[in-house]
């Protein structure tokens, strides 16, 4: 009687434990599954801080001499800083838009490449419009070595709002952006592309195309055409063969 009772139990654990791990199971299908899996996967990662607040407003010091002597690389041009995601990247710039997403800082061939500015893009202090490109990846392997994953946290509405604040190193001088929309485009469109504008009536039908259709916008930035603004563009995933689009404009 007593073995029939402990095989009754064994028998009953086994049944619990395997219902428990089909439980498990389907529900990492199912969230691997979610269209939203891959930015919350982001935003959870990034929100092991509080956000920071604004860093205090010091004398711009230019270290990017140092960068190009440390990493010997002539076409480092710029760093790219948005505290409140932790992104912090070097960004170069050459005589294209392709060399520098198939190689490191170092010069060496790498698919994961690095941050570009546009080839377009000569004069970064007068420039109305900046574009700075890089890759993005679902692999959650490599998450810590793209930098502009992070970029998807900003598809969050939480991540939009406590991420206001851009800060761009050239040269001359740190350029502070305040974010202004979040867009997600087909490839098909290329307004985001149009970098050169001879007429102010021109660039603000541009403005106009731009910020049409956003994910989100921010209410409180205005952009006219006495201002500049910075477009970050990475590869996006939901739905596929999309651009995800960070607009913000300098103050």
């Amino acid at each position: 009687m007593k073995k029939r009772i402990i095989n009754i139990i064994l028998i009953l654990i086994m049944i619990t434990s395997f219902g428990t791990a089909g439980y498990l199971l389907a529900d990492y299908y199912m969230e691997k599954n979610d269209p939203e899996y891959h930015v919350k996967k982001i935003v959870k990662t990034i929100k092991k801080e509080e956000y920071p607040k604004e860093p205090i407003k010091q004398e711009y010091v230019n270290n990017l001499p140092n960068y190009r002597q440390q990493y010997n690389n002539e076409y480092i041009k710029g760093r790219l800083k948005i505290p409140n995601i932790q992104l912090d990247t070097l960004v170069t710039r050459t005589d294209n838009n392709n060399y520098f997403l198939e190689h490191n800082l170092y010069n060496e061939y790498d698919g994961i490449g690095t941050a570009i500015f546009d080839f377009r893009n000569e004069d970064l202090v007068n420039s109305k419009q900046i574009n700075i490109y890089g890759h993005n990846t679902e692999n959650e392997d490599i998450y810590d070595k793209v930098p502009f994953v992070k970029l998807e946290a900003y598809t969050n509405e939480e991540t939009f709002n406590n991420a206001q604040d851009i800060y761009l190193e050239i040269d001359e001088k740190e350029i502070h952006y305040k974010l202004a929309a979040v867009k997600v485009t087909s490839d098909s469109d290329d307004e985001h592309m149009i970098i050169k504008f001879n007429q102010d009536e021109l660039y603000q039908k541009h403005l106009d195309r731009l910020l049409s259709n956003t994910l989100y916008k921010n209410e409180n930035v205005t952009i006219t055409t006495n201002d500049k603004i910075l477009i970050i563009q990475t590869c996006h995933y939901n739905p596929y063969n999309t651009y995800l689009l960070v607009i913000a404009k300098e103050v």
